[in-house]
């Protein structure tokens, strides 16, 4: 097990790590907060299975990013990736669709059928 990086508490008091967790913009970071919270209240070694369920690596990654980004470095950023096929405006035409076909003068759908809707009707592919 890897020995783990000592947290620099001088970046932020447990107090602001609270505030900034609550007003985190998704629940990975309010969790990345809270766990890196309790790092500087006691180390990960003595705390028992509160950070059991994260990775030594994976802690010192944190403690790494908050010793030189202060709560920046814990808060989570864009992950990359494809960009998404599907407006948000599609996503809620087809979601309204699903959940009453007779728009589309059908009675029910299964995945195939709504599929094969959307590539001869709207003549959007998808997949």
């Amino acid at each position: 097990m890897p020995r783990l990086l000592a947290p620099n508490l001088e970046n932020c008091s447990p107090a602001e790590l609270e505030v900034a967790a609550k007003a985190a913009p998704s629940q990975r970071s309010h969790n990345r907060l809270l766990a890196y919270q309790g790092l500087g209240l006691e180390h990960p070694s003595k705390a028992g299975g509160r950070f059991i369920q994260h990775l030594p690596a994976q802690l010192n990654n944190w403690i790494r990013r908050f010793n030189q980004q202060g709560v920046d470095g814990l808060i989570e950023g864009e992950r990359p990736g494809r960009p998404a096929k599907i407006t948000p405006e599609q996503s809620a035409h087809y979601r309204q669709l699903i959940e009453q076909p007779k728009l589309a003068d059908q009675l029910h759908w299964t995945a195939v059928k709504f599929h094969g809707y959307l590539r001869q009707e709207l003549q959007h592919e998808i997949g």
